[in-house]
């Protein structure tokens, strides 16, 4: 993969992709330092002298890789450039890297379970992920369910009464069975381990 080293900073950036700039300080003063031929942003902001940079071949990260290998790929040349083997938009790049560098959730093996995904498929008509709560994952360390997006999704497939009197518990023992109710609970409303 070609490269740009920032030779002051050591900041190293892909030739392609969205990481491009970041700013500093000096003196009181703020800069930009966007990379080489990266056109000049909308805000005025010039790319910086290319003197400033230096061009640098790097090896790729070989794929499929594991967690372990990403972190140290980007460990030894930047999350910059890891970012780029990611298998997801430019737009999700950082958030997905932020993600590689945090530990697993605590009950990732229920979630990740083939046994637990198709049974929640088959039992309620859709995949598990698309209910999960992004932030009680990435800020609680912890898989829950968007119980709000869940209630729209029982609403339009299996015609739950959102607004009106009587619990979702109830329709979905009614509707699925106390057993799979009781698996849907501890599965997907597990309550959050006290550190």
């Amino acid at each position: 993969m070609k490269t740009y080293v920032h030779i002051k900073s050591g900041r190293r950036y892909p030739q392609d992709g969205v990481a491009s700039w970041f700013t500093t300080r000096s003196k009181g003063k703020k800069e930009h330092h966007i990379k080489p031929g990266y056109p000049e942003c909308s805000n005025g902001w010039k790319p910086t002298k290319a003197k400033e940079w230096r061009e640098e071949e790097i090896p790729d990260l070989c794929s499929p890789f594991t967690k372990v290998e990403w972190i140290a790929y980007a460990d030894q040349y930047g999350d910059a450039c890891a970012m780029q083997f990611l298998e997801t938009c430019d737009y999700m790049k950082p958030f997905e890297a932020s993600r590689m560098r945090r530990p697993d959730p605590d009950n990732e093996a229920e979630w990740t379970d083939p046994g637990n995904l198709q049974w929640f498929a088959k039992t309620f008509k859709c995949h598990l992920w698309n209910f999960e709560d992004y932030l009680m994952a990435a800020y609680g360390n912890h898989h829950s369910i968007d119980i709000i997006r869940f209630e729209r999704h029982l609403a339009d497939v299996f015609k739950y009464p959102r607004f009106k009197d009587g619990s979702m518990a109830d329709f979905m023992k009614q509707k699925f069975g106390k057993e799979n109710t009781e698996r849907f609970r501890s599965l997907c409303l597990s309550p959050i381990p006290k550190p």
